[in-house]
């Protein structure tokens, strides 16, 4: 049985529901830390509620629903189809500000979940218990720690660093400079990238491996290569990392592309890690089988589709007929199962075609579908490892077609070869483009390419340099005076 997160947290009474597996759930009363952090039974419930702030249900989960809002619609990739919601439509429509809720709870979640972590790596290491697996629980939370410091650093700029519990998340802080923030995040993901197993068994599949830790430092170490940082010492480090990670062989694409999003092949040799999610019933599953879905699909998927985010038409255009992904990413034309009506694309049922990675043909209810979202990839790898060797050797080497090539040759489009420097890397950029569309990558993309803006304004949205950045939320300025970002 696979590892899948399972535990609910209620943040007001500090309630943690543990867990020996992701599936088997125990209350524990964690009102005081005097009860709590005895046990190995509470190392892993401590240790599981800090994985929980990635996929939990509502307005905490992160991958839940405000990833994606913010780092896909935001783009030239998506458009926002039911223009009922504020947060979103300023999402879309690029007009945000402090007082967005959509940027405020992506804040707000990580912080909370950077808290999680500070307790357990404070309080773990005092419990009696198995070493080995005291050592791993560790490294857990620090990848974690790390990946949240890596979205925060990337969306807000200079934040707020905290490596100590605290009982009160409102108190005064100030804003660190992003080399400290990026300083803190290669420590975490080094620490973790040791303590941490290649692999796991069934019932903990699912967890951060050294893999992901190698994986995600890699990235880590490309985006300080780019904007705003620039730091172009970095691409030597990103090449010897990853590297080592793809000469490992422990990971490898999947033959067909659509295997990659298939709920039957989940956490499979391309997934380096993933948020969890489980149908049944029991507020575990997600919800972008029924979001990305056109609406009166005539239950196509449940609710008949909300039809929340659509793909843009113009993105759609630039994939090459002959490219596999272009009809696993989109649907553009399906049967309608209640009247067994064929819809087509462009019709006033499918104004635009839909991102179609996310349907689980078995979904039970609108958010109570078994797919996963996808934090880090093999492909990415691959595409990182391309980019970061073109712009140390200053144009492509065999490595670098290599790896760029094999994510070409499972789309079914014809290698690179004979280009420099400045032609590779935008291949690369278009290659991500195509390849990781509509898995929250595009606007941290943009934003390190430096493109944002002119991407933008080419498709028709009016962004402006402040756009880079989100802004700090409203009633964390009430609380503590510090400047905001520019342009807010």
């Amino acid at each position: 049985m696979m590892m899948k997160k399972s535990i609910i947290i209620a943040l007001l009474g500090l309630v943690i529901m543990g867990c020996s597996d992701f599936l088997q759930e125990e209350p524990y009363d964690f009102l005081s830390t005097t009860n709590f952090y005895k046990s190995e039974k509470d190392a892993l419930a401590a240790v599981n509620a800090v994985y929980d702030i990635l996929g939990s249900q509502g307005s905490v989960g992160i991958y839940w629903e405000t990833h994606y809002l913010m780092m896909d619609l935001t783009t030239e990739e998506s458009r926002l189809s039911t223009r009922t919601s504020q947060r979103k439509v300023e999402m879309d429509d690029l007009v945000w500000d402090a007082t967005n809720i959509q940027a405020s709870r992506l804040w707000n979640s990580s912080y909370i979940g950077i808290n999680r972590a500070n307790a357990a790596i404070a309080r773990i290491p005092h419990i009696e218990m198995n070493e080995e697996l005291k050592t791993r629980l560790l490294g857990e939370v620090k990848f974690i720690r790390a990946l949240l410091y890596f979205n925060l650093v990337r969306a807000y700029g200079d934040v707020p660093i905290r490596e100590e519990e605290s009982t009160d998340l409102n108190v005064e802080w100030t804003r660190e400079p992003k080399e400290q923030v990026y300083e803190l995040i290669i420590s975490d993901l080094k620490e973790a990238k040791t303590a941490l197993p290649v692999s796991y068994d069934a019932v903990n599949v699912g967890r951060a491996t050294r893999g992901a830790a190698s994986g995600l430092l890699g990235k880590v170490y490309v985006t300080m290569a780019g904007n705003p940082l620039n730091d172009t010492s970095k691409w030597a480090l990103a090449v010897e990392e990853l590297r080592e990670l793809v000469n490992a062989g422990n990971y490898a694409l999947f033959e067909d592309y659509a295997d990659v999003f298939s709920d039957q092949s989940e956490n499979g040799v391309e997934h380096m890690f993933s948020v969890q999610f489980k149908k049944g019933g029991f507020f575990e599953g997600s919800l972008y089988n029924t979001f990305w879905s056109p609406r009166g699909n005539g239950g196509l998927t449940p609710l008949s589709g909300l039809e929340d985010v659509m793909a843009e038409t113009e993105f759609y255009n630039t994939f090459n007929d002959s490219d596999i992904r272009k009809s696993v990413t989109f649907l553009t034309e399906y049967t309608n199962p209640a009247t067994g009506e064929t819809v087509s694309f462009p019709s006033s049922d499918l104004t635009s075609p839909a991102c179609w990675k996310y349907f689980d043909p078995d979904g039970s209810g609108w958010r109570d579908n078994d797919n996963n979202w996808m934090v880090l990839r093999y492909s990415d790898v691959l595409l990182l490892y391309a980019e970061a060797l073109n712009e140390l050797n200053s144009g492509p080497d065999q490595e670098a077609y290599n790896a760029i090539n094999q994510v070409r040759q499972r789309a079914g489009m014809p290698n690179l070869e004979n280009m420099d420097v400045n032609s590779f890397r935008e291949a690369v950029y278009q290659e991500r483009s195509w390849e990781l569309c509509y898995e929250g990558h595009r606007w941290y993309d943009l934003a390190r390419q430096g493109r944002f803006v002119e991407v933008m304004q080419e498709s028709g949205k009016e962004a402006l340099p402040k756009h880079t950045l989100f802004p700090l939320p409203l009633d964390q300025l009430v609380i503590n005076p510090v400047k905001q970002n520019p342009g807010y």
